[in-house]
């Protein structure tokens, strides 16, 4: 199965046409984690955004990167097999509520970065789908990902705005910045708000 994993990923990286392989029933996050190829296309993805990303990025938490991956990876497999009826994120995936630094948001969106097009897909099958509150709530939790999903104004200045994820993210030089290129991109006006000025620019 890692390997089948490994290769979507890839593929998904390099823009290139992506064949979505059957997501597992099971926790496989250690089997992913001690994977050599795993880890290098980790490092490898972690090292190329680097040279592209403004000022210094965050260092690469492969755990977060792992997570990310699977998420994008159960996300596209349910809009593709709609036959399931379980819509929600398994449980061995789900978020745990604790602080996550900057080291955490940059992994995680090393594949994440593409829940914009996740969602895009997800409302062209049915805009009604009950799937897209899921995908939500995981861009909520890791914000950089929601920024292009098209989130009202509201969500974003409650749920994420004063949250904890968001100033983690705005106290980050590069992830700061990140994220304010990736709002123009999107031209994402419910994400348009001043940076924080009291950020750690020696990040």
């Amino acid at each position: 199965m890692i390997d089948k994993h490994a290769a979507f990923l890839a593929a998904l990286a390099d823009g290139a046409p992506a064949r979505v392989p059957p997501f597992p029933d099971s926790d496989c996050r250690a089997n992913a984690f001690a994977d050599a190829g795993i880890q290098s296309f980790y490092a490898r993805l972690s090292d190329d955004r680097s040279l592209d990303a403004p000022y210094t990025a965050p260092t690469l938490d492969l755990d977060a990167a792992i997570w990310g991956g699977l998420v994008v990876h159960w996300a596209c497999w349910a809009i593709v097999d709609r036959s399931q009826t379980n819509i929600r994120l398994p449980i061995w995936l789900s978020l745990e509520d604790e602080p996550r630094n900057a080291s955490w948001h940059w992994s995680a969106d090393l594949m994440l970065c593409v829940w914009p097009d996740v969602h895009r897909r997800c409302k062209t099958i049915s805009n009604e789908d009950p799937l897209r509150q899921t995908l939500h709530e995981i861009a909520i939790a890791s914000p950089l990902a929601a920024i292009g999903t098209g989130l009202a104004t509201e969500t974003v200045r409650e749920r994420i705005a004063n949250g904890e994820a968001w100033a983690t993210i705005q106290t980050h030089r590069s992830l700061r910045a990140l994220a304010r290129d990736r709002i123009e991109k999107h031209r994402d006006s419910a994400f348009d708000t001043e940076p924080d000025q009291t950020a750690n620019d020696d990040n």
